[in-house]
């Protein structure tokens, strides 16, 4: 039997996605944010959880506003720094980082911060931390002191968005809670995509949430431009940050 061309392509590619997704990883990370590690240049998403935004805003048990995102990275940071990690890669996501379960001593990462309360049970991908998560809850660990929303429901926030937690949320909390750490900045809350023209002319946009989004410094540059649609950074010439 014979193959075209663009069968043997996609056969490669399956195979050495495959290969990707079977992959250990050993060594001593690099903490990116509250589910996302480096390990040996690779970059690892961790299995089972999705953890608070960088960008994101909570409130604590105090109803204060909370920088959750940072605290998350922390938290892992706390446990997991100048400690070697073994991680089994079970797929690759469409950003090239290594979806792994990974494991320090034998203690499973990903249950240690769901059940820390400093990430959520990503129930679209596994259900294997809803246990641990319901126990956080019940105990008001970490997030589960205050108010939030679910990181998968930030990334895609709106009015209607639900507010998890144990706080009672206080009139005009929605609008903290749907905010991020640096759109206070920008022009009008409609208006908060950044984008960053760089001195080859070629441009980047970068909207509340990605990775990137706060180390962009709208410092009134004519490099630098505040745009309220994809659509309308798209037409200027800028293309999305891939993070």
């Amino acid at each position: 039997m014979t193959f075209s061309k663009p069968v043997i392509t996609v056969i490669v590619s399956l195979l050495l996605t495959s290969i990707a997704a079977a992959a250990e990883i050993r060594g001593v990370p690099k903490i990116l944010d509250g589910d996302t590690v480096e390990i040996a240049h690779q970059r690892i998403r961790i299995f089972g959880i999705d953890a608070p935004e960088m960008e994101q805003l909570c409130l604590d048990a105090a109803a204060q506003r909370s920088t959750c995102g940072l605290s998350a990275r922390n938290a892992l940071s706390s446990f997991g720094t100048q400690r070697s990690w073994s991680c089994t890669s079970v797929d690759v996501d469409q950003y090239g980082r290594h979806v792994a379960r990974c494991q320090i001593e034998g203690q499973d990462v990903g249950r240690w911060m769901v059940a820390q309360g400093w990430a959520l049970a990503f129930i679209r991908y596994s259900s294997a931390y809803v246990e641990d998560e319901k126990a956080a809850r019940a105990a008001r660990r970490g997030l589960w002191s205050g108010a939030f929303i679910a990181p998968w429901d930030w990334r895609s926030r709106s009015t209607n968005t639900v507010i998890h937690g144990a706080v009672s949320v206080p009139a005009g909390a929605q609008k903290i809670l749907l905010n991020s750490v640096s759109e206070a900045g920008a022009p009008a809350g409609a208006c908060a995509i950044k984008g960053n023209f760089r001195a080859d002319g070629s441009c980047i946009y970068h909207q509340p949430g990605q990775r990137f989004y706060d180390a962009v410094h709208m410092n009134g540059s004519d490099r630098k431009r505040w745009f309220c649609t994809p659509a309308e950074a798209e037409k200027a010439g800028c293309r999305a940050a891939r993070w």
